[in-house]
């Protein structure tokens, strides 16, 4: 089975620079591309000819245009086969009602960049199948043996990706005839973000299943929970985001960014507070339906206005058995504290670690400050270079620190220039939106299927 491997940022090409959905990552200028084909191939690309006999059945008129049932059902099942779904009747009814809505809207896009006389020169459609190729590890060429080998038309793959890079390239355009953002809303959001240094942060995928008029809360909880298991099954998450998913974020997997728990729905946030990384969450019933919710990473929240701190760090580790109860505990602790109380150096933490004989004990080099555990990187946030701090209770033990050298911290001299680069980013997607809620509420669509 074929498994598409892709890293996908938010961002629009305005510039040399892309910058992603929650400014702490910068994406190299090209890497649009990637995403692009990425979608083109998950919901782009027809099926094979046991399909044929349905090509003239129509499944929807966006305009005085045509989709196919050949088209729909083509596209069901290559995402059947990316996500690792089971393939079975409800999930196809299911992703076929979603794909539709994702077809209508490209049909809308494309309709569109037409009108503006936007084109895609050939080159650009070459380039991104070469970047998918390579994001996937292929040699080049290989994408059209993998389609030819599944008797998928490589036309309707290219056909995608033309349509998607329209629709970029008219987000742009868009964005840039609105001018350049301003002095006061760098320094407004440079402001907030210093404001909320120290917050820890919640790096989200999600999955939403809103509420629909035609189906019943039951129905949609019982769909949710069939979601959950398969995710843990082994489906791919961002695959059953995209085909699934009603939330924006859908069109990235469901990818979030990071974002701090004021930041996000007060029933989510609870859920968030006692996840572990990697876990899934189970369905989420909010106002307006149910999410599902996987916590890739915690961290506080740093000022993009300086540059990341990174340490070199000594410690020592004593780990506890699972329920060790008070006693243990403060005996541990104060064993910890007894052999490190007089360390000067991380020579003497070294030496204090192997007369304890914790196995887990040494150094840690380049670690991000913003990477740590919260209680840890409050310790080490003030400690000064050579001091050792207080024994520290963590899940399974005891640490011991001692910061060894500290870098970064100081003025990040394109502080500037990247929060520009995040505004302008959240530009486009509104910008997007809207430009996509004119097409729907202006167009005539008839669905048939």
């Amino acid at each position: 089975m074929f498994r598409l491997e892709y890293r996908i940022p938010v961002a629009v090409d305005l510039g040399r620079k892309m910058v992603g959905k929650y400014f702490h990552r910068e994406t190299p200028g090209r890497e649009w591309a990637r995403w692009l084909v990425f979608l083109a191939v998950l919901f782009g690309t027809p099926g094979g000819p046991a399909l044929a006999q349905n090509s003239l059945r129509i499944a929807a008129i966006v305009n005085d245009e045509a989709i196919s049932v050949y088209d729909l059902n083509s596209r069901v099942h290559l995402a059947l086969l990316s996500s690792r779904l089971p393939n079975d009747a409800a999930t196809r009814r299911r992703m076929q009602a979603q794909i539709l809505r994702n077809l209508i809207d490209e049909k809308l896009k494309l309709q569109e960049a037409k009108k503006l006389k936007i084109t895609v020169e050939k080159k650009e459609i070459d380039q991104a199948i070469a970047e998918l190729e390579g994001r996937n590890k292929m040699q080049p060429g290989a994408m059209r043996k993998y389609l030819r080998r599944r008797g998928l038309d490589r036309s309707t793959l290219t056909s995608q990706i033309e349509a998607n890079i329209a629709w970029m390239k008219m987000v742009s355009r868009n964005v840039r005839a609105q001018g350049k953002i301003g002095d006061d809303l760098i320094d407004e959001a440079l402001a907030r973000m210093e404001a909320n240094k120290g917050k820890p942060e919640y790096l989200i995928s999600e999955i939403f299943l809103p509420f629909g008029l035609a189906a019943a809360a039951g129905k949609i909880e019982e769909f949710t929970t069939k979601l959950v298991v398969q995710i843990g099954n082994g489906a791919d998450f961002g695959a059953v985001a995209r085909t699934f998913s009603a939330s924006p974020s859908a069109a990235i997997g469901g990818q979030l960014g990071w974002m701090r728990s004021d930041q996000i729905d007060n029933e989510l946030a609870k859920v968030l507070f006692g996840m572990g990384i990697g876990k899934l969450s189970p369905p989420i019933r909010t106002v307006g339906g149910f999410y599902i919710l996987r916590l890739r990473g915690k961290r506080l929240a740093t000022s993009l206005a300086n540059t990341e701190i990174v340490l070199n760090l000594h410690q020592i580790f004593l780990p506890l058995t699972k329920g060790a109860g008070p006693e243990t505990v403060r005996a541990s602790l104060a064993r910890v504290r007894q052999l490190t109380i007089n360390a000067r150096s991380c020579a003497d933490m070294k030496k204090a670690g192997g007369q304890l004989g914790a196995g887990q004990s040494g150094l840690l080099s380049n670690i991000k400050l913003s990477s740590l555990p919260p209680n840890l990187a409050n310790t080490v946030r003030g400690s000064r270079i050579g001091q050792v701090s207080l024994p520290i209770r963590m899940p399974k033990g005891v640490v011991v620190v001692m910061v060894c050298s500290r870098r970064g911290g100081g003025p990040d001299p394109n502080a500037r220039e990247r929060v520009a680069n995040m505004l302008r980013n959240q530009k486009a997607e509104m910008v997007a939106r809207r430009i996509l809620r004119k097409l729907q509420r202006s167009a005539f669509i008839d669905i048939r299927k």
